[in-house]
């Protein structure tokens, strides 16, 4: 149909081209939003301990990310040990051991609407991971 007179046009493009440019309040909107996020991180970091779980981690996030200005939180995926294999699952309410993983990804509409993509990894416990475990991390880094 292209060529009987009919032009297809990609509507996005200018739309994303404009949203790609961003403007000094913008810029002012975009690190306050990050701040307040790394605010929700550090909580959710100092809350982190074997015996919590899931759940309550991540409601923690999501109490800061309101606190700070933001909507809400919009995927839950939050899981520790056995939870984080297949990967893509939310969180519930298996709690928290020692010496075992939590990962988290999720994407949060954070102060002035901004959308903040996060993820982390960190290491629960005591002991210092295995060597197979170490090796998973800077495979997953790579």
């Amino acid at each position: 149909m292209a060529g009987a007179g009919f032009r297809i046009v990609d509507a996005q493009a200018p739309v994303e081209r404009a949203r790609a440019i961003k403007g000094p309040d913008e810029l002012i909107c975009i690190r306050q939003s990050l701040r307040a996020t790394e605010r929700a991180v550090h909580a959710v970091r100092d809350a982190i301990r074997p015996g919590i779980t899931e759940n309550e981690l991540w409601a923690e996030l999501h109490r800061v990310v309101i606190a700070e200005g933001g909507d809400y939180v919009e995927t839950r995926l939050m899981t520790a040990g056995t939870n984080t294999n297949p990967w893509f699952q939310e969180c519930g309410p298996r709690i928290l051991q020692n010496n075992e993983i939590l990962s988290w990804d999720t994407d949060l509409i954070g102060a002035y609407g901004f959308c903040i993509d996060i993820s982390r990894t960190w290491w629960v416990g005591d002991s210092r991971p295995s060597n197979a475990m170490v090796s998973a991390f800077h495979h997953a880094l790579d």
